[in-house]
């Protein structure tokens, strides 16, 4: 019954670790993870890289929160916490920070048709998810809703209740925040059309359409559309339907607007099942069709496409199988698997084509066509783990990268189903190809690639998509701010990354020149550096640090001056291609490892912002500061990492978080994007094993083996560990070595006593042989008996029978080599009489020499025996045979190892009990040691007011003697601090007040020095000025009198220009009259050319009338030529007539037609020279104007200069008389400088003294501040102990 017992348990054990074995990559898979938290993941069903994904759409019309897209500021289809839903959504976006998508609304309903989303909503349960299928029951309706999806198709499978039942498909609403939409039945459950999406991230015009062919299984009772009808006027009294939905029951054609939908009705019986597929493309609406068809042909069931999908994520999953870790650890590593899965993702219909990148063509591939490129996120991890794991796929995104840089000239930054959205910064494709080319994926013209990174490297900014700042960027190295939020810094610390990753790319291209040029840039980041901070710090257009800076300005996403989505911490050691550079800008390794180490202490760091998300692995750049990155890591990883709905730490940014925690659970990271190389850590998992594909890599498999925790710092371990550690590690081997001592000599004790009892009986049997049997061993050759005299020994087997039947052992008697008596049968019942010894050492030493010998593997027919064996003799003392014992070693065996498994059992309860023991004591130690060690760091930290258990004060032990003593020399502490505190405030105190009376002192010297000094200075300036004023004096008589001499000259030239002027005035009256007759000569040309113009029109006229005539000639000849005709032979020469007459019409027609052509273009000739002629008038009366002018200006120039010679008379009378007082002031000047020069020297004594005092006064007042400042860094040193509660 035990053994039965103990067999179930073993099966039940062996059963759930079978079952733990058998678990798959995909059945760690949680999609609920990052679905709140601004995580922006949803649980919805799709395949990997997959076009289409299905999800419920529950942030509209939320009854409860503001977790609603109408509410606020919402980019994601799904929130965990709301159960509230008004749709399906097809074809989603996952982990991105702008709405767009999500839209084609599916929802079923029961009971009377309401199409208003705000009515038709219902609360949801039972919701499951997993790779590929979702499911949940509507509480409103009790209908069962199941999703799963193929690459570019969906399949919704609805369970209904008994009744009416609905299915609407909404085309108005959705994330997007683009509207339009067409619709149009096929047929009764088919419909097709297409929606308008687009301007995602603030890009009005990055619009694009989706089309869209669904699919119902079954025939509904009814069908329609509704639409949301636009308010109206007045007309709204003959209308009822204005400002609310409209159902079309009765039109089925197709319909177009921004709220529109279509409805399905259907009459259901309990739990019927209706299926609803749907096939999308971006290319058109047969091709929407077809995709449908080739990936849900006829026959398609729900359960085969679900089963389908899981296969797809297992393979893909399957990739990377890791071994150890948590089941915790592995959901967290498959899940973030899984999102890395989600985007980019596939563009092309199974047809091969794809909408142009910014075009209006379409194009055809043959191999993956990617979109949703959210490069910024994704170049600094994402891609790089494409190229490890996934490389094929990492080909095709490069392809559809190099497709869209010749379709569109640029290489893409944040593109979206064709559309360059240009969200973010930097020129983030750069990396993306080098790195990839870097590490070996090849398969694309990398002189094409270089040439378009070159010109986005290159171009000037107002023709640069990419780097639009460009131009400072090139000529200064920098990016100035423009604005106080601008984003300057971000842009450029994007620029130099690529840059170096370009220069690198250069230098193995041999462009020797381009990649020094690029590595120069890249090093334009130490601009930014800011001694004063520590940090990046903007700079502003006037090329001075940006004031007032705050470091952590910008945290939490709130806006920054110069920086995108964070601060001056989140950026400033964001430099990974020059680390080495920005330690020697911090002042070496150890102020560089402090400083980054603060970021973490203090809260800086921010786990879900790009930039820094590299911090972590920086300090294993530093040789003896690696356990830094591996605790950091560590705890990174648990705390922000979970398999909860908030397992992300904020946005996944398109699978960026999600490869983060990838790669930091492998043990590695390529924390500088360009560049192959990566960064290690401790991995999370015992084993990690990549698939590979030998193509790229050469090999199959790369296998990481984890040696050991990591964090080699005795501090990495808890005392609770160690004291446990330190007690039972030697236990431990005590209790080993024991075991294995008692085990050895339990075996060994019950061998020698084994061979005891088997010597014993071999010792009898020949005994027994000895005294009942007289005489020698001898064999009868003819009949092969066996005689111990005249005794026939093979009679006597069943003695032997008996007497060693109670002995347990089994006997063997041999003459020579061969077996003659034996208790031992073979597998036939019969005895072995007859076999030769096979064991050689028997034969050695005991048939051939005589001797004892026991042995324990001695084998007989296959079975290993103990054996002991004696050499039978004769009475001469020749050895002829052998006796030997057996007793068959399994029996010994199981009986020693069952009593070594007692004593193991034994062993393991009193290391169990050891080990209870050990961790009550070690965590009661612990705790005391830990209480201890948070009083002494905050001791550390200034907090002397920390609080003791008493439980700890009380202890009777070590600990508590040690608690005690804290607990006096901290009171001891704060009695010496409130009284060096109080001391300090009186020092302080008065020290300022000596400091003031010291200042104040100082200032009413200083005033008074300066006043001495100034009237010093203005005195000493007052002779000089005096002198300088005679000077001048001296100076104004010369010029005077060269005024005079001037003026006499200007007196004689005046009367020279007024003769000048004379004469002038004389010709303009001249010119004048000529201008007249000119003028009225061009008059008379005028009017005769338009006396000529008229002529011609007349003559004009006249042709008409001449060709008018003509023509009634023509027509009357025809007629005579009719008459004629009609008259016979009576009238042939009255039709010569009338044909001259004809003729003579139409050369008459003729001439006239020529003289109407040559009359128009006289007339037209005509019509210019008459507009000359005006022109002509016009220009000879402006002429004749100015000139008009020209003849009053030189009158009054005349007037000028006769008014000029006056006033030069009227100067030179005046200078005469300023020459007489020129000399008295002079004079008075002098007396004046002889008394300043006095009064300067008697106030320089006056400056020297004061000098003398203020010096005084300066070294006292520097004393008092001195004392001051001694009383502040006293009390700021006292304050950093914090005495009150």
């Amino acid at each position: 019954m035990k053994k039965q017992i103990l067999l179930s348990a073993v099966l039940a054990c062996i059963s759930v670790f079978s079952a733990a074995a058998q678990k798959e990559p995909v059945d760690y898979v949680n999609p609920f993870v990052g679905t709140t938290n601004y995580g922006t993941t949803n649980p919805g069903a799709l395949t990997p890289h997959g076009m289409m994904s299905v999800t419920p759409f529950n942030v509209m019309g939320v009854p409860e929160g503001d977790k609603d897209k109408d509410k606020q500021w919402w980019s994601t289809p799904y929130e965990f916490n709301n159960k509230y839903l008004t749709g399906f959504a097809h074809v989603n976006l996952s982990g991105v920070g702008c709405p767009e998508l999500g839209s084609l609304l599916l929802m079923p309903t029961t009971g009377k048709l309401d199409v208003d989303y705000h009515n038709y909503g219902s609360f949801y349960q039972g919701e499951t998810a997993n790779p590929g299928y979702y499911t949940n029951i509507l509480d409103k309706y009790n209908v069962k809703c199941e999703l799963t999806a193929t690459p570019r198709t969906s399949m919704a499978r609805f369970t209904f209740p008994a009744g009416q039942s609905n299915i609407l498909l909404n085309l108005g609403e959705g994330l997007t925040n683009e509207s339009g939409a067409t619709v149009r039945f096929v047929n009764d459950r088919e419909i097709e059309g297409t929606k308008l999406l687009g301007t995602f991230c603030y890009n009005p015009q990055a619009v694009f359409p989706i089309y869209f062919v669904m699919r119902i299984n079954k025939v509904p009772a009814k069908r329609g559309y509704w639409k949301m009808m636009r308010p109206m006027g007045v007309e709204a009294q003959w209308d009822d339907t204005a400002g609310k939905y409209k159902l079309y029951t009765a039109y089925t054609k197709e319909i177009s607007g921004d709220d529109i939908g279509v409805w399905f009705t259907y009459d259901t019986t309990a739990e019927e099942v209706i299926e609803v597929s749907m096939g999308v493309s971006f290319v058109s609406i047969e091709n929407a069709r077809l995709n449908l068809e080739k990936e849900q042909p006829f026959g398609t069931t729900f359960d085969k496409l679900r089963a389908e999908a899981h296969k797809k994520w297992n393979d893909d999953l399957s990739r990377i199988k890791v071994e150890g870790g948590t089941e915790e650890q592995k959901g967290v590593f498959y899940t973030a698997m899984y999102h890395t899965m989600v985007h980019p993702n596939i563009l092309q219909d199974v047809s091969g084509q794809y909408p142009q990148m910014e075009g209006d063509k379409i194009l055809t591939t043959n191999r993956n066509r990617y979109t949703v490129f959210s490069l910024w996120d994704t170049y600094r991890n994402y891609h790089q783990l494409m190229t490890l794991v996934y490389p094929e796929r990492q080909m095709d995104m490069i392809h559809t990268m190099m497709g869209m840089y010749k379709e569109h000239g640029w290489f893409p930054k944040w593109e979206l189903y064709g559309r360059e959205t240009l969200t973010m910064e930097g020129d983030p494709s750069i990396p993306v190809l080098v790195d990839s080319w870097m590490k070996g994926l090849q398969d694309f013209d990398i002189d094409e690639a270089y040439k378009g990174m070159y010109k986005s490297a290159t171009t000037p900014g107002k023709d640069n998509l990419m780097r639009p700042d460009n131009d400072d960027y090139m000529s200064k190295g920098y990016v100035p701010m423009e604005s106080q939020y601008d984003n300057s810094v971000s842009h450029a610390l994007e620029y130099y990354v690529a840059d170096y990753a370009l220069s690198t790319l250069a230098e193995v291209l041999g462009k020797k020149e381009d990649a020094k040029l690029f590595r120069k840039r890249s090093m334009g980041y130490k601009n930014y550096y800011s001694k004063d901070f520590g940090t990046l710090r903007p700079i502003t257009k006037e090329g001075k640090f940006y004031e007032p800076f705050d470091p952590k300005e910008g945290a939490n996403f709130a806006p920054s001056p110069g920086f995108h989505e964070g601060n001056a911490w989140n950026y400033t050691f964001f430099v990974p291609h020059d680390i080495n550079g920005l330690v020697k800008l911090m002042g070496g390794d150890k102020k560089f490892v402090d400083k980054l180490q603060s970021v973490f202490d203090e809260g800086n760091y921010d786990p879900a912002n790009e930039p820094d998300i590299a911090y972590p692995y920086l300090f294993s750049r530093f040789k003896g500061e690696e356990w830094r990155t591996q605790k950091l890591v560590k705890e990174l990883l648990a705390k922000y990492f979970t398999t909860k709905p908030d397992g992300i730490p904020g946005n996944d940014d398109t699978g960026t978080m999600s490869a983060w925690a990838i790669f930091s659970m492998m043990g590695f990271y390529p924390d500088c994007p360009g560049v192959p190389e990566y960064t290690l850590t401790t991995p999370t998992f015992d084993k990690v094993t990549v698939q590979l594909d030998p193509k790229y890599w050469g090999k199959k498999e790369l296998v990481i083996k984890k040696e050991g925790q990591g964090e080699n710092r005795i501090s990495g371990i808890g005392v609770t560990a160690r004291l446990i550690g330190i007690t039972m590690v030697p236990i431990i081997a005590i209790l080993i070595i024991l075991t294995f001592i008692s085990a050895k000599d339990m075996r060994d004790s019950m061998r020698t006593t084994q061979y005891q009892g088997m010597a014993g009986m071999a010792g009898s049997v020949q005994s027994a042989y000895n005294i009942v049997y007289q005489g020698d061993f001898k064999l009868d050759e003819k009949t092969g008996v066996l005689y111990k005299g005249p005794a026939d020994l093979t009679k006597t087997n069943e003695m032997m029978d008996m007497l060693v039947e109670k002995s347990g052992y089994d006997m063997l008697l041999t003459y020579g080599d061969k077996i003659e008596i034996t208790t031992m049968k073979g597998k036939n019942g019969e005895r072995i009489i007859g076999q030769k010894i096979k064991d050689q050492v028997i034969i050695d030493k005991v048939l051939k020499g005589g001797k004892e010998y026991k042995d324990n593997d001695t084998k007989i027919n296959g079975v290993e025996y103990y054996s002991y064996s004696l050499p039978v003799k004769n009475t001469d003392g020749t050895v002829v045979g052998v006796i030997s014992i057996v007793n068959p070693r399994s029996e010994i065996d199981d009986y020693t190892q069952s009593r070594i498994m007692i004593i193991v059992v034994v062993a393991v309860v009193l290391l169990i009990i050891t080990l209870i023991t050990t961790t009550i004591v070690s965590k009661s130690l612990a705790g005391a040691i830990k209480h201890t060690e948070e009083a002494l760091v905050g001791l550390s930290h200034g907090k002397v007011n920390f609080k003791l258990e008493d439980r700890f004060l009380t202890r009777k032990d070590e600990v508590g003697e040690m608690a005690r003593a804290f607990e006096a020399l901290q009171k001891k502490l704060i009695h010496i601090i409130s009284n060096i505190k109080n001391s300090s405030e009186v020092l302080l105190g008065s020290g300022e007040e000596l400091n003031h009376m010291a200042q104040q002192s100082n200032l009413a010297a200083g005033e008074i020095s300066r006043a001495v000094e100034d009237i010093s200075k203005g005195a000493v300036s007052q002779a000089e000025d005096v002198e300088e004023a005679t000077v001048y004096v001296g100076d104004m008589g010369k010029v005077v009198g060269e005024i005079v001499d001037g003026v006499e000259t200007l007196d004689e030239t005046s009367n020279e220009m007024k003769n000048a002027g004379d004469e002038s005035t004389n010709i303009i009256e001249q010119l004048t009259v000529s201008n007249d007759k000119t003028t009225k000569a061009i008059e008379h040309i005028g009017n005769q050319i338009k006396a000529t113009n008229d002529s011609v029109q007349e003559i004009g006229e006249a042709t008409k009338i001449i060709t008018a005539i003509a023509e009634q000639t023509s027509l009357l000849a025809l007629n005579a030529s009719i008459e004629a005709a009609r008259a016979g032979e009576a009238g042939k020469g009255f039709a010569v007539v009338a044909d001259e007459i004809g003729k003579l019409a139409d050369q008459s027609n003729t001439s006239a037609e020529q003289i109407r052509q040559t009359i128009d273009n006289l007339l037209e000739e005509s019509e210019k020279s008459v507009e000359v002629m005006e022109s002509v008038n016009v220009l000879v009366a402006e002429q004749q104007e100015k000139l008009n002018q020209t003849r009053e200006k030189f009158v009054r120039v005349s007037k000028g200069i006769t008014t000029s010679k006056d006033d030069m008379e009227v100067i030179k009378s005046h200078t005469d008389s300023y020459f007489v007082a020129r000399k008295k002031v002079a004079d008075i000047i002098q007396n004046l400088s002889a008394i300043s020069e006095e009064y300067a020297a008697s106030t320089q004594q006056t400056t020297a003294s004061m000098e003398e005092l203020n010096a005084t006064m300066n070294l006292l007042a520097e004393a008092s501040k001195n004392l001051t400042d001694l009383s502040r860094q006293l009390e700021e040193e006292i304050a950093f102990f914090q005495i009150d509660d």
